[in-house]
């Protein structure tokens, strides 16, 4: 069957149309517009809420737990702003989505500001708000973009005193737009402390204007819909309630008992807070026509407050998004505390951030590093490295969640404290005589984790190498836990004395360890004193009787010590006892001391070296014919350089 349309059931069908049509605008009701307010359950614990205009569908948006407090709905209805003292203590603005969700603060929470009374402007881009962020004891109006960027001061205190805390100034607050965004109602009490009044200005902030002028305390503006009027709480000289007036100060009239009164959307109504005898007085939400009539309750909490009621506003602009999750950052600096607790900072130190987020980066010159862009809400690890220092404390741990321990601003500042691993000379000269080794040690101080090594060299002073001394360089390493290690520089005996000469010693090249202290040295070399050869650990010189060749203890073989041809002869070797071209036995003293203390000089008869041994003399003395049996202690001297004792056995 086919249907055909004729003129009599077009009409009917246009007929159909219509009244589909006026059935979906017309064939139930709106829904019920909500309203914004704060849902109490005492003085330091308070949230958001959402009820219907007619009492039903209360939803809490925020958590307890805090003072969430005076909302502000953006013109599209999709957002709310409201203060809040969650972060820090400090009353802040933030800002959330209709249902609670996707929470933000506009206002930095971790500077040492309070910032309250939000109001969101007619075309969605700005939001008015009090705040002390200009300084101390001053409360003013201030203005941001809705992300909480660009925070512009709008009015500027009038100091009205002074006390024992220094200047006293008056307090803006309570901001609210026009309709149409022109202008900004608030409250001041820039005439007198106890007297607040209500003002308007321009949006910028220019020429501010009284409109209430009474002994009364006029506060909580707020400006109609329509821009006709001005409702406010007045109380003092006989007045205590909700008052409307003019948009230009006229036609000052009570409305009704209450407080923070807010406009409907049509400018009809209004929503105030009140006490309810029937709740023990708490404060509870109620409604009134504009005219006065019809107060009613809306909520009914029993002992929970309900207070600062907000009209949800639609189909105005749609706000800009809101700022992005708050991101902080950690800086510091690694700091040379063997120097001073605030030190010299160490530059090239790694620092390496691990946890929610991973990064790495060095301190600059003067030791500082910062690392940025870490969200909200999460765990991390700072840790400072490098092979030449050791680090206090290993590793820092921090969070960026609420209560912010150390955060100042969204920042936070810590110290690591660098001990130094370092090599040295543990002397800034060293000595040594002709014809030894002497033996150069090198100090680690410090932090003694790793391996550290270190380059050593030797260079002319006043000696010469080949000459007076074998050049030597090479590498020392200290393993963990080592402090010292050394290297030596054989001295060459030359036979030629000479003033004292020196020898240049550097340290080059640390690697685990830093170049610092004495990196440099001085190894002078002196002349040598004679040395006795005795025999391994014991001081038994290495002599002879020079007549019978037999090792000591000797039998002594006179009767007499001075004219006798046959006392014993004794032949001693040392070291050192060169005689030059001009000298002769003369130049050599032998000293003797007895067990007894009593000391005399032996007379030398003969000084030379020892063939095939070039670097040994031979020296003869002759002994005393009356000498004890026991011990006899000798010292050689040449040219004022006196030896070792070494020891003869007598019989």
């Amino acid at each position: 069957m086919r249907f055909r349309i004729t003129s009599r059931n077009r009409l009917a069908c246009l007929i159909v149309l219509i009244l589909a049509s006026t059935s979906v605008a017309f064939g139930q009701n709106p829904p019920p517009r909500k309203l914004a307010y704060t849902y109490g359950g005492g003085a330091f614990s308070s949230t958001i809420a959402l009820i219907n205009e007619d009492g039903s569908g209360q939803t809490q948006l925020t958590n307890a737990g805090f003072t969430d407090s005076y909302p502000s709905w953006s013109p599209d209805g999709s957002q709310i702003v409201f203060q809040s003292n969650r972060y820090a203590g400090r009353h802040n603005i933030l800002r959330m989505n209709s249902n609670g969700t996707g929470l933000v603060s506009l206002t930095d929470f971790a500077l040492p500001y309070t910032s309250v009374d939000p109001s969101w402007s007619p075309d969605g881009t700005k939001i008015l708000f009090a705040s002390d962020r200009g300084g101390t004891r001053r409360v003013e109006i201030w203005v941001m973009n809705a992300d909480g960027t660009n925070p512009v001061r709008l009015t500027t205190n009038v100091q009205l005193g002074s006390d024992s805390n220094g200047p006293v100034y008056s307090s803006d607050l309570e901001p609210a737009w026009s309709p149409d965004g022109s202008k900004i109602v608030f409250r001041s009490n820039r005439t007198a402390l106890p007297n607040p009044e209500i003002y308007i200005m321009n949006a910028d902030g220019s020429n501010p204007v009284r409109l209430t002028t009474n002994t009364a305390e006029d506060k909580e503006p707020a400006w109609s819909p329509d821009g006709t009027r001005i409702a406010f709480f007045s109380r003092g000289g006989g007045r205590d309630g909700i008052y409307i007036m003019d948009a230009n100060g006229g036609n000052d009239h009570s409305l009704t008992n209450g407080a923070q009164p807010a406009w409907s959307p049509d400018s009809t109504k209004l929503v105030f807070t009140d006490f309810n005898p029937q709740a023990n007085y708490a404060f509870t939400l109620y409604t009134i026509n504009a005219d006065g009539s019809e107060r009613a309750k809306l909520t009914n909490n029993g002992n929970i407050d309900s207070m600062a009621g907000a009209w949800q506003t639609t189909g105005g602009p749609v706000p800009p998004p809101p700022p992005g999750p708050a991101v902080y950052s950690v800086s510091g600096r690694v700091v040379d505390t063997s120097i001073a607790q605030n030190g010299p900072g160490i530059s090239g130190v790694t620092i390496t951030l691990t946890g929610s987020a991973s990064a790495t980066t060095t301190t600059d010159s003067g030791g500082n590093f910062l690392i940025g862009n870490l969200m909200e809400n999460g765990s991390y690890s700072l840790s400072a490295s490098s092979p030449d220092w050791g680090m206090s404390p290993p590793s820092i741990a921090f969070n960026t969640s609420y209560p912010y321990t150390g955060f100042v601003g969204r920042n936070l500042s810590v110290q690591f404290d660098a001990s130094p691993k370092f090599l040295q000379f543990i002397t800034a000269t060293y000595f040594a005589g002709e014809g030894s080794n002497a033996t150069i040690t090198v100090d680690r101080w410090g932090y003694l984790t790793g391996t550290s090594t270190i380059d050593y060299a030797t260079s002319n002073g006043t000696a010469t190498a080949g000459s007076d001394y074998v050049a030597v360089s090479g590498t020392l390493r200290f393993n963990q836990g080592e402090t010292q290690k050394s290297f030596t520089v054989p001295i060459i005996y030359d036979k030629t004395p000479e003033p004292n000469e020196t020898i240049n010693l550097t340290l080059t090249n640390p690697t685990g360890s830093t170049a610092r202290g004495r990196q440099t040295a001085v190894l002078q070399i002196n002349d040598p004193f004679p040395e006795i050869i005795h025999e391994g650990n014991f001081s038994l010189a290495a002599a002879l009787n020079a007549e019978t060749w037999v090792r000591d203890p000797f039998t002594l073989t006179t009767t007499s010590f001075l004219g006798d041809n046959t006392p014993t002869r004794v032949a001693l070797f040392a070291r050192f006892v060169d005689l030059l071209p001009n000298e002769d036995a003369s130049a050599v003293t032998v000293m003797a001391y007895t067990s007894q203390g009593v000391s005399f000089q032996l007379p030398v008869e003969f000084v030379g070296p020892v063939p095939e041994f070039d670097w040994l003399t031979q020296i003869n003395v002759r002994l005393p014919n009356n000498l004890p049996s026991g011990s006899l202690s000798i010292t050689i001297s040449l040219r004022g350089k006196a030896s070792n004792t070494a020891v003869l056995r007598i019989k």
